[in-house]
């Protein structure tokens, strides 16, 4: 399963004036602070999750495509997609763990997430960290290199995975260069690139990814009105892209909201003024502070606030008796399925993207979390 949210962005530019941000605000911050302990960036949209997407417009052959407003939903009966439980995931070292299986990645992983189909990882390999390292598929028999994603600080990886489903994005990088040019959406089911999406600039950022979009923000220098923005907007848009048919269509954030409001792999953050919700995946890092047997949830400054499962029910969890956190805080770092979500309470570490810790499982709605593994002397890299 969160997810990579800058608002985002993997970069520090102090130049540029500090954007407006509606739900993507919301999002990214929560996850630059999970990461704020290993990133020097201005902002981490990616890990953000609420939200927003890749690319400005969609191309093949070269060819941009021409934007057309979304149309109005039809009343036609969906069904929803089966939903695969997946196992719990981590990295320590160069071994990577899925479920109760091992396998060897043959070099230090710095990034490991799960989709449908097996085990998405990026090993530490690039003769500098501030340009590329290579991503892995592993489904379960076979590992191959599908690509290199962008390292321009240490811990941040734009890597995104559907939950449910079996597409993978992330921002290409090179060898000698750490800026990506084109975010590339992989299918694990098919072990294919299904298509490349222009890299525009700054807020060119995703937001979330399902089993057959990809919702983006463009860059500030597209004409209109933007979830991440550089000016306040009251009706702000996001780029919608379908895999099947390649079309990009500009849909309002209303209808984002729409769509993601089904989606049970998620939780909603409530703010205390009453705003709608951002929604956070397993990317998106929503965090516990633990208060006896309570884990309370906390916003981006630390302040005691509510999440939401996207049908309405607040959240509440609880750790076992006797259970202590080893860290000031503890982060959802996957969702398993509909119902069980992992948490990582870890001690720090500095920069490293590998932290000590323990990991959680919590049953839902129940809320009861267990310990599904514990600590050990090497550092773990949860996913996300």
């Amino acid at each position: 399963m969160n997810e990579s949210l800058g608002d985002l962005l993997h970069r520090s530019v102090e130049a540029v004036p500090k954007p407006h941000l509606d739900v993507g605000e919301l999002v990214g911050r929560a996850e630059r602070r999970q990461r704020q302990r290993r990133l020097v960036l201005v902002a981490c949209t990616t890990v953000l999750v609420a939200a927003i997407v890749v690319g400005s417009l969609a191309f093949r052959g070269g060819q941009p495509r021409q934007l057309q407003p979304a149309p109005a939903p039809s009343p036609s009966v969906v069904h929803p997609p089966q939903r695969v439980a997946r196992p719990l995931v981590y990295a320590a070292g160069r071994t990577v763990h899925v479920g109760e299986d091992t396998f060897e990645a043959g070099k230090n992983v710095l990034f490991v997430d799960a989709t449908d189909d097996g085990v998405v990882f990026v090993t530490e390999d690039s003769d500098r960290w501030w340009y590329s390292d290579t991503l892995w598929f592993n489904d379960g028999s076979t590992t191959q290199a599908i690509g290199r994603v962008a390292t321009e600080h240490i811990g941040l990886f734009d890597v995104y995975t559907a939950n449910p489903g079996s597409l993978v994005v992330w921002a290409e990088g090179k060898r000698t260069n750490a800026s990506p040019d084109q975010f590339v959406v992989y299918d694990t089911s098919r072990h294919k690139v299904m298509d490349r999406l222009p890299f525009t600039g700054l807020y060119n950022t995703v937001l979330h990814v399902d089993e057959r979009h990809i919702f983006f923000n463009p860059d500030s220098g597209a004409p209109g009105c933007w979830m991440i923005d550089i000016h306040y907007c009251r009706d702000p848009y996001l780029l919608r892209y379908d895999v099947a048919s390649g079309e990009t269509r500009k849909i309002p954030q209303a209808t984002f909201k729409g769509e993601l409001r089904p989606v049970p792999r998620m939780l909603m953050l409530a703010e205390a003024r009453g705003d709608t919700g951002t929604v956070f995946t397993a990317r998106a890092m929503a965090r516990f502070n633990q208060v006896g047997r309570l884990l309370v949830p906390v916003d981006s400054n630390g302040d005691p606030t509510v999440f939401r499962r996207p049908t309405g029910e607040p959240l509440a969890l609880r750790v076992p008796a006797g259970y202590t956190s080893p860290g000031d805080e503890m982060s959802v770092v996957q969702w398993i399925d509909d119902d069980r979500l992992v948490l990582f309470p870890n001690e720090g570490g500095g920069d490293l993207p590998a932290q000590v810790g323990d990991l959680l499982v919590c049953k839902l709605p129940d809320g009861l979390c267990r310990v599904a593994v514990r600590a050990s002397s090497t550092p773990y890299v949860a996913p996300g």
